[in-house]
């Protein structure tokens, strides 16, 4: 065998085989039985539970009604806000609250108005800034809290070195189209799915849904410390940790609703969520193609590299694809379609991570409602050019 081809089938075996073994630390650990937190005994802690609203969308109310469910044996406050009374989101939030009162909920609709550069995170800082709660729950408006369980999500707060819990969001919903496929089958089908990268990842968190303790929040500078940052979640589970205290993530995962986004919505979303790896965690951003992508890089370059060294190239190949076919099927477990993630979405899930990491090498520029606003250091953002109007 030429020094060339030896070197190849070398620095290849040896990428398949971090690539195999990292996928199995993740399924491992995601199938694995997780020992039960350490707790102090006490009352049930008081709750705030913010959804930032905006837009309207048509599963905004149903969404957001479904907070009924979460039924709790201490005091819950529900708050649904949004920036302004012009957004569209205010009438159906309006209806909502006035539906969970019904319901025996403290549920009150709420005008937020914030300036600052990451809305969402603004909107919460608003509403919590003056909160003496225990707990500030905070939920997507997109997130269907139908069967989801608030003591669970809550269970960990009880250990004095916990001071937040998130829960992997999954998609579900009808699949209007290659947008909607594509989204689901990343969260749904790749090593990118919550429920797997929580578990190579034990110290991130992930803001659709999670609770924080109060008293670390205050700590750390409340949510008006973050209303700067495109990945809040990111600096907060950093901050926290740079406290001393640890995030963990929930086994059971929360639902999100999405329906008709293009492609390019579904691009863009992740395209952002690379510019946030590469502005505040930028040894991980080369993690994508090496590694939670990787299957479909690895194939291409066995097959061409099968008439050098045949039975090698075949037999990495076998280990890749059945790599890449577990993954699918342990992601797809919190959602089902397993027989869809395991023939064809884990593919359309790969291809969308290495588009999405192809276009994050650009300049990070972002267009957030009537703002484009640029990404620096540390995940923060600044104007470029100030209101672009209509």
């Amino acid at each position: 065998m030429i020094p060339i081809v030896q070197l190849a089938t070398a620095g290849m075996t040896a990428w398949v085989a971090v690539y195999a073994t990292t996928c199995g630390v993740a399924i491992a650990r995601a199938a694995r039985s997780r020992a039960p937190v350490r707790t102090t005994d006490g009352p049930e802690p008081s709750v705030l539970l913010v959804r930032p609203c905006t837009g309207d969308d048509a599963t905004l109310e149903p969404a957001l009604r479904s907070t009924a469910e979460l039924r709790y044996g201490g005091p819950l406050q529900i708050r649904l806000c949004v920036e302004s009374r012009d957004d569209p989101a205010w009438g159906p939030v309006c209806r909502a609250a006035q539906w969970l009162r019904e319901q025996g909920q403290d549920a009150e609709a709420v005008i937020a108005a914030t300036n600052a550069h990451n809305r969402k995170v603004g909107q919460l800082a608003e509403v919590t800034r003056d909160a003496e709660h225990d707990v500030v729950v905070c939920v997507d408006a997109d997130v269907d809290l139908s069967g989801f369980g608030l003591d669970a999500l809550l269970a960990p707060l009880r250990s004095d070195a916990v001071a937040a819990v998130w829960a992997p969001p999954v998609e579900v919903g009808a699949l209007q189209g290659v947008g909607d496929r594509a989204s689901a089958a990343v969260l749904g089908a790749s090593l990118h799915a919550f429920n797997l990268l929580g578990e190579l990842d034990p110290g991130g968190l992930v803001g659709k849904t999670f609770a924080v303790r109060s008293d670390a929040l205050r700590e750390i500078g409340g949510f008006d410390g973050l209303t700067e940052h495109l990945g809040e979640d990111m600096e907060l589970a950093r901050r926290l940790r740079q406290r001393g205290w640890t995030t963990t993530m929930l086994r059971s995962s929360v639902r999100a609703i999405g329906s008709a986004r293009s492609m390019a919505d579904v691009l863009a979303r992740y395209t952002r969520w690379l510019w946030v790896i590469r502005a505040q965690r930028p040894a991980l951003l080369l993690s994508y193609p090496l590694l939670l992508a990787a299957a479909p890089i690895l194939l291409v370059l066995l097959t061409l590299l099968a008439t050098l060294a045949p039975l090698w190239s075949v037999s990495l190949g076998a280990i890749v694809l059945s790599t890449r076919i577990a993954v699918a099927l342990a992601a797809s477990a919190p959602r089902g379609r397993r027989v869809a993630a395991a023939t064809h979405e884990w593919l359309l899930a790969d291809v969308v991570l290495l588009l999405a990491f192809a276009r994050a090498l650009g300049r990070p520029s972002v267009s957030w409602r009537d703002r484009t606003l640029r990404l620096g250091p540390g995940g923060r953002l600044s104007a470029v050019d100030g209101p672009l109007g209509g």
